[in-house]
């Protein structure tokens, strides 16, 4: 399939400088000849506040036991206190949180503290079946490191405010964008997609079951592609979010508040919590008592400044790529970047009668069969545009056929010397598509029962598994998820044996065995 090199699609005329310069929420307006900017931020700061306290108010259809805590009042400790609600609502105008978040200056002039980095390290276990497609004994080494390390960085509370602020100003604009495309049901992750006859959005389950719904009546055989693009988050090229958002934004350049909250987001800084809590001398004890305090932080502005920054503890962002996984803003930027690609793919996807849809770096195209090879070369070459690449190991590659109603792996008819994405099954979204059932992944089930609480047998723990079950309509799931009940019971009785004895000799209790 030739594909046709075009430059990026016109913006809406609605879009004019008139309108942006009158839409109560877009800031970005100038006076001519004297470059100052019209403070449209009282309107902007109003309706996030509005979203903040309308999200924390507890839906009477969520059975969830948990509670949401407002952005700036999460229970992480950081090098600054929690930012409560009532601190920003605008009953004390003097307070520092209150004016930062109401003024373009002094965002603009926002010195923000480094983000704290916590390394995810997860064993990837894989459930395989004995032989290959091929008949072949299926050998125990892996050619892919098993250990797989996600980054995530906690901003401190109050710049979780501002980003969680400006991801709302631009996501405004950014979703009227996806109305105006009809990308509401193709861009799918970080932002809200109703679930029709309720007042909740959907979720992974929601975009896993309708996927399996489409590929089963599509009327014929059908071509199923699989994608993931690599380092997604952190292979962003930063000159062309900075493009992309002033287009969303509808300004030919970022005005001086959102130019501090994309160097901030762009060029970040961050400081490893380990180091951080081995330099303050602050041990496993001291972290557990410091978080039942609401009102602690980790050190004060004169240690932060002696033990962390003059000890070069601080690292910092310079490759001109890559923004931060856990920031308020960063789902959404990573969206605003791949506009042009979403609406290029879909547009050359539905041409020929197929579906595309994309959840954060997952991809998934429906194609007749006969057009799966091309599909799969333009993609990459509009992935390379994005300076993004799809990942050669986790691109699958199927066909359902209607007749008998059986997938068949095709992906030699990518890549002829394929030997490792050989699966018997299509897997999305941490489910995988048999011919009569979706099942859960056995990385999914893995996830939800490594370490630390997995260990607790709460309701809470298998709640994802049985609204899961219950709304994809699967047979198979319960008895998963039973299966594994099983198997950590004994680990679990001993790991809360072990825990009490550790409590009893901490508080010195001498208990009757």
């Amino acid at each position: 399939m030739k594909i046709v090199r075009h430059s990026p699609p016109a913006w809406p005329k609605s879009y004019s400088c008139m309108t942006r310069c009158t839409n109560a929420l877009i800031i970005a307006s100038y006076r001519r000849g004297i470059g100052s900017m019209i403070d449209m931020k009282n309107t902007n700061y109003d309706h996030w506040k509005k979203l903040q306290q309308g999200a924390l108010i507890k839906n009477p259809s969520d059975k969830s036991s948990r509670s949401k805590k407002f952005v700036g009042d999460r229970g992480y400790l950081h090098f600054d206190g929690r930012v409560t609600l009532k601190r920003i609502n605008g009953s004390n105008e003097t307070d520092p949180a209150y004016r930062l978040l109401t003024s373009d200056d002094i965002i603009a002039r926002r010195s923000f503290l480094p983000f704290l980095r916590e390394d995810q390290r997860a064993r990837k276990y894989r459930d395989k079946a004995p032989l290959t497609l091929e008949g072949n004994k299926r050998v125990h080494s892996q050619q892919y490191s098993t250990i797989k390390n996600r980054p995530i960085m906690y901003a401190s509370h109050l710049d979780a405010c501002v980003y969680s602020l400006y991801s709302s100003i631009l996501g405004t604009n950014y979703e009227r964008l996806v109305l105006q495309q009809k990308l509401t049901n193709t861009v799918l992750a970080y932002r809200p997609v109703p679930l029709a006859g309720t007042d909740r959005n959907k979720s992974n389950i929601d975009f896993a079951k309708e996927l399996y719904d489409k590929i089963k009546s599509f009327g014929g055989d059908i071509g199923i592609l699989l994608l993931d693009i690599s380092g997604f988050f952190d292979n962003l090229d930063h000159n062309h979010l900075s493009e992309k958002w002033c287009r969303v934004l509808g300004v030919h350049e970022l005005p001086n508040d959102h130019r501090a909250v994309y160097k901030n987001i762009t060029g970040f800084r961050y400081v490893f919590a380990d180091e951080a809590y081995k330099a303050l001398g602050l041990d496993k004890d001291a972290l557990v008592s410091l978080r039942q305090d609401r009102k602690a932080v980790l050190c004060t502005p004169s240690d932060f400044n002696e033990k962390i920054k003059k000890q070069n503890l601080i690292h910092k962002n310079k490759s001109g790529r890559g923004i931060p996984q856990g920031s308020p803003i960063s789902g959404l930027l990573a969206n605003v970047y791949m506009f042009d690609f979403d609406i290029k793919v879909k547009s050359l996807v539905e041409t020929i009668g197929g579906h595309y849809a994309r959840y954060s770096d997952d991809i998934a195209i429906l194609v007749e069969p006969s057009k799966l090879t091309g599909i799969y070369q333009a993609v990459q070459d509009l992935i390379e545009d994005e300076g993004l690449k799809i990942s050669a190991k986790k691109t699958d590659c199927f066909v359902y056929q209607q007749t008998p109603g059986t997938f068949v792996n095709v992906i030699r008819k990518l890549e002829p010397t394929n030997t490792i994405n050989l699966k018997q099954y299509p897997q999305y979204l941490g489910f995988i598509f048999t011919e009569e059932n979706i099942h859960i992944r056995g990385n999914t089930l893995a996830r939800r029962f490594r370490g630390g609480k997995a260990f607790l047998l709460s309701s809470e723990r298998w709640k994802y598994f049985s609204l899961a079950a219950r709304k994809t309509g699967s047979r198979s799931m319960p008895s998963q998820v039973e299966g594994v009940r099983k198997k950590i019971k004994p680990i679990v009785n001993e790991a809360q044996k072990a825990r009490a004895q550790l409590n009893c000799e901490r508080n010195k209790v001498i208990i009757n065995p």
